[in-house]
């Protein structure tokens, strides 16, 4: 067993190839936890949010549509409604309970565009369950 394999996969991080797989599942776990009517409601101030990693150079898109469902893709016309910029250990950190979005907003890790604070309380449901699913995802990716 080789170094990075022997490491808890708290501490492990995903590449750039791994997180777009992860990321699928993430959204995937996701949809079926929210109900239609949280996805409906989100999705009448954002319909695409941008998740942009710039330490591995890779963006995602996670759309919501009034219907109730929600998916991620990798490009989209046109601006996104909300973007939230952030290196991947950040993400990872907040879904294994090392920080949290709002300690990383503040201490400038995490950047968000696009979200009025007075919008913001419609986004903040989304980020438990999310951050659940990304961890559940990364564990089912890392076995």
């Amino acid at each position: 067993m080789d170094n990075q394999e022997s490491e808890a996969k708290d501490k492990l991080l995903p590449d750039a190839l791994q997180l777009e797989s992860v990321m699928q599942q993430t959204i995937e776990l996701l949809g079926r936890k929210l109900k239609s009517e949280q996805i409906q409601e989100i999705a009448q101030v954002f319909q695409t949010i941008c998740w942009n990693f710039k330490d591995r150079d890779f963006q995602v898109y996670l759309l919501l549509d009034e219907s109730g469902q929600i998916q991620l893709i990798t490009d989209v016309s046109g601006v996104p409604d909300a973007t939230i910029t952030l290196d991947t250990s950040t993400l990872h950190d907040a879904a294994y309970g090392k920080t949290t979005f709002g300690t990383a907003f503040v201490m400038g890790k995490l950047k968000v565009e696009g979200i009025p604070a007075l919008k913001l309380r419609k986004f903040i449901p989304l980020l438990k369950p999310f951050l659940e699913s990304y961890r559940e995802a990364w564990e089912a990716f890392h076995g």
